[in-house]
């Protein structure tokens, strides 16, 4: 009965969260499937009323962990949870997310058996399945039958390692392991068959978070982001090093959107003086703890005080560590692990006669002194990351560090994002780093050394440098994903293609981060995925006759992107431009939409083009072209690659014409061999055969190929206007030999 009047609010809450995607999207998600151990057991033991109710609070206490993780439940199934995670809005970390939440859900359970132990001698016992993976999701059925379901592999991959978990445990996938390793301790239970699942899944035991110090040491084991491009950075810091360590204190601001290597810049900077004698203080804050007061600094208590498990040792270790170094400050020592550890300080001291306002200003200036007395002895250097998720009370203590450093041997060295507004102006011991991307040649040295100093093929660099905009995390992980596949063969001092190259696919790694930026834009996301569509750049006067908005909407949305940052904008509508700020942004919009949605897409924006944009048409007819193979018109498409092919011709870009025509050539695949076609691949290939012979000469293996195929065509399709072209070429070719 104690949870009964909480339930219906917490789950409409929940179910609210979630606009419906009628037609569909295309996702990662991380699932996690929960279920109670030997429910059927239990049913058949107590009276069935009581079973309700114990199911109940079961589902109201998981509700909640997962509520504060914002999980969307999906389904409710008796017994059984499942949750999603990234929908519907995404965030960076939706794996970790969902390791969160089975973690807690374990605990929580725990909790509530204790009640339910008491009143009805009841204990219950979950398992906990999670696997990332993709899916497409959107709406199910109608009316009462009406819901938002994810379909693909991943939710049943989940269940079925549900299935394999000990009781109270939380089991993940292998693809779920590789997006957290560095967050959670795992204990390898091995490959499992799983019923329904082609090959064996590897699975692992979540035993516990890792704290920050345990995350960069197995980080640094694993070997480092190699540091490319910021020299002039790292010189800055040990600069301002050197000034701490003569007394003069030093205040540092490193600013950059994700990925751009701030926490990198950040260990190779601690790396230099790693040598040197130091009294060292890291911490970062978390999205998950934004409104917790003093998260980061309680974070760094643990870690300096080496907390055991027990609370009341924990509690006297920073009782003492505090009174040891602010000795003249006893009543303030009794207030400060009152505000860190309140659940034991309640119980040793007394209520203060003073208003939580004084008491929180005290804890502060007890917890500056502390760290400041530590420069007394040696220089002190205070890394706080992730500014922008750091909570009011922390920011206020960093304030009042900011004040008092300029004349102690300490450094505060601190990373946000550039959403992030520092409320304590320009102090004169302040030093801003903005971080900016990497030029092409950067991209091109930091690709090769992610390959382990082995060159890469020029297309794959090429490809990395336009998918990855300079962006360091962006160019690590595709160079990753593009090495660990099966595109690239290790050869001694260099990778080889082993077969055709087509676009770079979005790591997994990757995909919440970039899903995260699109899925806060609300319904401008609906423009940026039609933006998506239409290409990297787009005007506004294409965009607004393919869209179904009207004028001042479009604009507003339009105006939402430039503002997120995801377009930059050139002129003013109607004849503005716009260009996606990175490529793999416009990927990650592209890549949600259902392929029925992106073919429909392509379809009306070919159609624009070739009856308002005539012009375009002309000077770039393999634009169409690729609108209209992507739309999955083929014969249209097979046109426009041929107008491509001899437009590049004329102007003598014979590669850029072979690329056109042997994409068109790619497409008869998908049309019935009939006399009318076998005369147009015809064409094709006549058209082809001269800029092969322009760039690889007449002994090239595809020239004699496309003759032969060509003199095929004409034997049979009869009297072939091309014969005597074909005969030339295949002429040419043995007069060679």
């Amino acid at each position: 009965m104690l949870y009964r009047k909480h339930i219906t609010t917490i789950e409409v809450q929940i179910l609210d969260d979630g606009k419906a995607i009628a037609d569909g999207e295309r996702r990662q998600l991380s699932v996690l499937f929960c279920d109670l151990v030997d429910a059927t057991m239990l049913s058949g033991q107590v009276d069935p009323e009581v079973y309700r109710e114990v199911l109940r609070a079961y589902h109201f206490t998981c509700a909640e962990v997962i509520h504060r993780f914002n999980g969307f439940i999906a389904q409710h199934l008796g017994d059984a949870l499942l949750v999603y995670f990234g929908y519907p809005q995404t965030h960076e970390d939706e794996a970790q997310r969902a390791i969160f939440v089975g973690l807690g859900m374990l605990e929580a359970v725990q909790t509530l058996n204790a009640h339910l132990q008491q009143e009805k001698g009841i204990r219950l016992a979950i398992r906990v399945g999670i696997h990332t993976g993709l899916t497409v999701i959107g709406d199910i059925g109608e009316g009462a039958k009406h819901e938002v379901l994810a379909l693909g592999e991943a939710p049943n991959i989940a269940s079925r390692i549900q299935g394999v978990a000990a009781p109270d445990t939380v089991a993940i996938s292998a693809d779920t392991y590789r997006l957290v390793q560095d967050y959670f301790k795992v204990e390898d239970l091995g490959f499992h068959t799983l019923k329904g699942v082609a090959a064996p899944t590897k699975v692992y035991r979540v035993l516990q978070k890792r704290d920050t110090q345990s995350r960069l040491k197995i980080a640094s084991a694993r070997g480092l982001m190699p540091l490319v491009g910021r020299e002039q950075e790292v010189e800055l810091l040990l600069e301002r090093w050197e000034q701490v360590k003569t007394g003069q204190g030093q205040v540092v601001l490193l600013s950059g959107e994700g990925g751009i290597g701030k926490s990198r810049l950040v260990q190779e900077f601690k790396e230099q003086i790693t040598d040197q004698k130091q009294v060292r203080f890291e911490c970062r804050s978390s999205p998950y703890f934004q409104n917790s007061a003093l998260y980061p600094v309680i974070e760094l208590w643990e870690q300096v005080c080496a907390f055991a498990e027990d609370a009341s040792e924990k509690f006297n270790n920073l009782e003492q560590l505090l009174r040891q170094d602010v000795p003249a400050i006893e009543e303030t020592a009794r207030s400060s692990p009152a505000q860190l550890s309140p659940p034991i300080a309640e119980e040793r001291y007394p209520t203060l006669a003073m208003s939580s306002q004084r008491q929180r200003q005290e804890t502060l200036e007890t917890i500056a002194a502390t760290l400041l007395k530590q420069a007394q002895q040696h220089p002190v250097l205070f890394i706080l990351e992730d500014l922008q998720w750091t909570d009011p009370s922390t920011i206020e203590l960093l304030h009042l560090l900011i004040d008092q450093t300029s004349t102690a041997a300490f450094c505060l060295l601190l990373t946000c994002r550039p959403t992030f507004q520092a409320p304590w102006g320009l102090p004169k011991h302040l030093s801003p780093i903005a971080l900016n991307r990497l030029s092409p040649n950067q991209i091109k040295r930091m690709a090769e050394r992610v390959a382990g100093d082995k060159s890469l093929p020029a297309a794959v660099l090429q490809q990395i440098v336009e998918k990855t905009d300079g962006v360091p995390l962006f160019v690590e992980e595709t160079t990753k994903a593009v090495v660990e596949s099966d595109v690239l063969e290790e050869q001694d001092r260099h990778y080889e293609l082993t077969g055709s190259f087509s676009a770079l696919a979005i790591p997994a790694t990757l995909n919440d981060s970039l899903m995260s930026r699109l899925d806060r834009l609300g319904s401008a996301k609906d423009i940026a995925q039609l933006g998506a569509v239409i290409g990297r750049d787009f005007s506004y006067e294409v965009l607004h006759a393919i869209a179904k908005s009207d004028e001042k909407t479009l604009q507003r949305e339009l105006n939402r992107l430039v503002e997120a940052e995801l377009l930059y904008q050139k002129g003013l509508p109607p004849g503005a431009t716009y260009t996606f700020k990175h490529a793999l942004i416009q990927d990650a919009a592209y890549q949600s939409l259902l392929k029925s949605t992106r073919q429909q897409y392509h379809r009306g924006a070919a159609q624009v083009l070739e009856t308002q944009f005539p012009g375009r048409v002309v000077s770039k007819p393999e634009l169409l072209a690729h609108h209209y193979t992507e739309a999955g018109l083929p014969e249209r498409a097979i046109d426009y690659w041929q107008k491509a092919g001899e437009h590049a011709i004329r102007r003598s870009a014979n590669v850029e014409a072979i690329s056109h025509l042997n994409k068109g050539l790619s497409l008869f695949k998908m049309l019935p061999d009939t006399s009318q076609h076998a005369r147009r691949k015809l064409d094709l290939l006549t058209t082809l055969g001269p800029a092969l012979i322009a760039v690889k000469g007449y002994v090239a293996k595809e020239v004699e190929m496309i003759y032969a195929q060509a003199h095929k065509l004409c034997q049979r399709v009869g009297d072939a206007p091309q014969r005597y072209q074909v005969l030339r070429g295949l002429w040419g070719r043995t007069g060679a030999d």
